[in-house]
This record gives C-alpha cells, structure tokens and sequence, in this order.
C-alpha cells in the first residue's frame, strides 16, 4: 500500500502507488505538542504526492476521516484526497496544485471556513462536491482570486459531485428552516 514519512521539519508525506485500494487516515492529525507556545515549533503541513509510475496502476486514493487539528495546510500534488470527516483538512490552506490531483469533499464543513482553496485551473475537474456544501474564504483558480458567492457544480465544469462551495459567505445552517409568508 502507500507510504508516509517525514520529508522535512513539520510534513507529513502521503505517497504511494497502489490499485484501487484507499489508504484511510482514522487517527487523528494534530500540530506538534509544543506548537504554537515553542517559538522555533512550526505548524505541521500534510503533502499528498502520489504516483503511477507501477505498471498497471492508478494513483493513490487517501482519506482522511477525523476532526483534524493540523495547521500547516494541504497540498495535494497528485493522487486523491477525500476528506470525510468535518474539518478533515485541519486549517490553513489547501492547494490542488495539478490537473492529476483531486480533492473529494465527502462532508459538510470539510476544510476551515477561513481558508484558501487554491485549483489549478478550470480544464479539468480537480473538487468533487460530494457532501451538501463546504466554505473556504478565499478561492483562487489558475492564481486569479474568484468572486465571494456559492459555487454549485451544475454550473462550474471546473466543480464536480452535486454540491455548493461557499466562498467568502456563511453557508446554510443544519435544520435551518426557511418561512415566507
């Protein structure tokens, strides 16, 4: 199955070539103990960078199913990420940094509402909006920063699944009900 190390101080490395299995990440992600009150501790970043490169192969699939803690953002370089539990994707930003990366959004209130959510751009579907809806406060694609407002796939090719991203904006409240009279 796949593999993690520390590439360098504060990352977690998820990598990996596998066939159609999904490595899961029950536990949970947290920050170093002595961050942030160590002034020399940084925040732990978590780097998806997955491969093909094994004859007959896909690329990795890792799921993240707890309340993660972690700081240091998420870039997914290549492979994967479902993120299934609310605020899998811990704080900080999150950063889909090619057209063979993806980001699956399993569950509502996946990554931090303070967040930015970067794309590589808008020819391939790189976010599946699997869960109601998620909000970022920042969204960028291809570098430009996007209009705050609510995303919905049916009508954003770059947006896949049946969901909303909310960007910059609060999104609905659960068992929110709405009267007009």
């Amino acid at each position: 199955n796949g593999n993690s190390g520390n590439t360098t101080a504060n990352e977690l490395y998820l990598g990996g070539t596998m066939d159609a299995a999904t490595n899961i990440v029950s536990g949970l992600i947290t920050d170093p103990d002595d961050y942030p009150t160590n002034v020399l501790a940084q925040p732990l970043k978590v780097t998806i960078n997955c491969s093909d490169t094994y004859s007959g192969t896909q690329d990795s699939t890792w799921a993240f199913e707890n309340t993660n803690t972690y700081s240091g953002g998420t870039t997914i370089n290549r492979g994967t990420l479902h993120a299934n539990g609310e605020h899998a994707l811990g704080s900080g930003t999150v950063t889909v940094s090619s057209a063979s990366a993806m980001l699956v959004i399993n569950a509502n209130n996946a990554t931090d509402i303070a967040a930015t959510l970067n794309l590589p751009g808008t020819s391939a579907t790189n976010l599946f909006m699997i869960a109601d809806y998620c909000a970022v406060a920042v969204l960028t694609i291809g570098g430009t920063p996007q209009p705050t407002g609510v995303y919905k796939a049916s009508e954003n090719a770059w947006l896949g699944g049946s969901g909303s991203l909310y960007v910059g904006v609060e999104t609905p409240e659960v068992g929110a009900v709405l009267s007009i009279r």
